[in-house]
């Protein structure tokens, strides 16, 4: 994991041995709006979020595509 969290590193592609660089998967809501992914521990007691979210970072390989995404 440190070499995703130092910038100055390159992450590789575990699949073609290429570049892996640094985004997001994004999801629109019903009013259109975008969101980012997190993930949780559970569902809060509402239902409305998500308990000790943290956003979900992922990275694509500029080579074959292949995507990996890591909560950090």
């Amino acid at each position: 994991m440190d070499t995703i969290k130092n910038e100055d590193k390159k992450l590789i592609c575990k699949s073609c041995k290429g570049e892996m660089e640094k985004g997001f998967v994004g999801a629109k809501t019903n009013n259109g709006e975008e969101s980012r992914e997190d993930w949780g521990t559970s569902i809060s007691f509402l239902g409305t979020g998500l308990n000790n979210s943290i956003p979900v970072t992922t990275f694509r390989c500029k080579n074959c595509g292949l995507l990996q995404s890591y909560a950090i």
